[in-house]
């Protein structure tokens, strides 16, 4: 996890600390699992933000751009950022 923060690799970081909660459950420390999960699950849905940035930013600057493609990839990426937020 250190070296996903080190580098930005979100996706790995969290991914990384959800597996640490899980262990924390299987160990019997269901509090402590629980504050774990529960603290990167908005990150998590962050990293979906990403995703379909970068699918948006790849179909409007492809070789034959697609620009209803693109508008639908970041159309999905603000849902996901709002949802986020809840």
């Amino acid at each position: 996890m250190k070296l996903a923060s080190e580098k930005g690799a979100l996706f790995w970081k969290v991914g990384g600390i959800l597996v640490k909660g899980s262990r924390l459950a299987a160990t019997g420390k269901a509090s402590d699992a629980v504050r774990t999960i529960t603290s990167q699950l908005r990150e998590w849905r962050g990293t979906g933000t990403t995703v379909w940035l970068l699918a948006g930013e790849i179909a409007s600057k492809s070789p034959e751009p697609d620009a209803s493609k693109a508008e639908a990839y970041f159309e999905r990426a603000l849902a996901v950022a709002l949802s986020a937020m809840r």
